[in-house]
């Protein structure tokens, strides 16, 4: 592929089965036409064979509107590979996957560390896809993090997984005694979701445990979209937020992070 090239989606793919749930959630997620980027990491040239059979499949399942293109690549380290690869093709989007378990010596895992961190492009993480059912989610929740361009990224993203038709349900949540400004909310709740078919509302919480409050609150939900910032990052060696809502939510969710502004009133999917 021409270094010159641009995608607009980067999905690196790893084993058949998070394959199919990722290549469900782009589908989900993005409309139009659109050009996306399948990569297949290898640690081991002899297991290139496999790796085309895997991409030939997951390239299948593909929206047609999508213009499809796909490398395989060796490289020891994923991370490292991937951000070099999101650079290269100047990505706008990277969709991966996340299987939920911690690791020693790292936050979220080898891989999803480094790319939060160094990323250049809008990162969309997600954990449990395998729960998502066959129809549209009808309720989402969306945790603020007090970052306007994440947080409407957030939103955005929760819309885009809605029903054109039916439309569904989108609640914000807040902690008052959180630094996320009313003028922000109110940014939020009058300036970025346009259809009519959605109802947006919000959940002011006075709680002083969020992460309790956040995991019981998304069991009313069927998805959770939830905007990162500085997420794996520890703080004096205590997990932030959003990581101990990643690690203890089960259901669906997708963690979102972009160095760049979101307009509100484009349409980040389309």
């Amino acid at each position: 592929m021409d270094g010159r090239e641009k995608t607009d989606i980067l999905l690196p793919l790893a084993n058949p089965e998070n394959s199919s749930h990722l290549i469900d959630l782009v589908n989900r997620l993005y409309h139009g036409n659109r050009n996306i980027t399948l990569v297949h990491l290898l640690s081991d040239e002899g297991e290139r064979e496999k790796a085309a059979a895997l991409l030939e499949e997951a390239g299948s399942g593909l929206n047609r509107d999508f213009t499809l293109k796909t490398l395989i690549e060796t490289d020891r380290d994923p991370a490292r590979s991937i951000i070099r690869k999101a650079k290269k093709l100047k990505a706008r989007n990277l969709v991966v996957g996340w299987h939920g378990n911690k690791l020693k010596g790292a936050k979220r895992g080898r891989v999803l560390d480094p790319l939060l961190r160094k990323a250049s492009c809008s990162v969309i993480i997600g954990k449990g896809l395998e729960q998502l059912p066959p129809e549209c989610p009808r309720q989402i929740l969306v945790p603020l993090c007090g970052v306007r361009e994440i947080d409407v990224l957030a939103l955005k993203t929760a819309e885009s997984l809605l029903d054109r038709e039916q439309g569904g349900r989108i609640t914000i949540l807040y902690f008052k005694r959180s630094p996320v400004k009313l003028s922000h909310i109110d940014y939020l709740m009058n300036e970025v979701i346009r259809r009519n078919n959605i109802k947006l509302d919000g959940i002011a919480s006075d709680s002083d445990k969020p992460v309790k409050t956040t995991i019981l609150q998304s069991r009313e939900f069927d998805v959770v979209t939830m905007g990162l910032v500085e997420p794996w990052l520890f703080r004096k060696g205590k997990p932030s937020y959003s990581e101990r809502v990643a690690l203890e939510h089960t259901g669906t969710l997708l963690m979102i992070r972009t160095p760049r502004p979101i307009h509100s009133r484009i349409n980040f999917f389309t």
